[in-house]
């Protein structure tokens, strides 16, 4: 059980990194899309930056007013492609983590009930050998 435990325990663990490493690629896709933003609208655009939530598509082409010092429409709709998805993949993640983690607190239950059991059987069973011991002692005692 223990193995079990530290294994479940690593594989959270692991999702958990690459859960993290997803929440930085999406943070990092943010900040690109909102300094592009940002370049757009001193530029005379009429960009705006949504973080903490996909883009939808259609604020891409508020965009295509933008000098040619800021990113280009293509490129903003691939950012804003690569954070739904990658958004995506990380609710994923977590519906994985989050039913990974209740299926093992689930195991982990049922492994501490058949202990018990298995600690109640034996503690009946010391007891009942006790008891014969004890018999046994009084039949030699009595013998002599």
């Amino acid at each position: 059980l223990k193995r079990k435990l530290s294994q479940a325990e690593e594989r959270v663990d692991a999702e958990a990194g690459a859960l993290r490493q997803e929440r930085q690629k999406s943070v990092q896709l943010e900040r690109q899309l909102a300094s592009s933003s940002a370049q757009g609208s001193r530029a005379g655009g009429s960009a705006s930056s949504r973080t903490g939530s996909a883009v939808s598509s259609g604020s891409v082409n508020s965009r295509r007013g933008a000098s040619a010092g800021a990113f280009p429409p293509d490129k903003v709709q691939q950012l804003v492609d690569r954070l739904n998805s990658t958004t995506e993949e990380m609710e994923a993640l977590q519906e994985s983590f989050q039913r990974t983690l209740g299926s093992k607190e689930q195991e982990l239950r049922t492994a501490n009930e058949l202990m018990r059991d298995q600690h109640q059987m034996f503690q009946e069973a010391q007891a009942d050998l006790e008891h014969k011991l004890g018999r046994v002692s009084q039949m030699i005692e009595a013998a002599r």
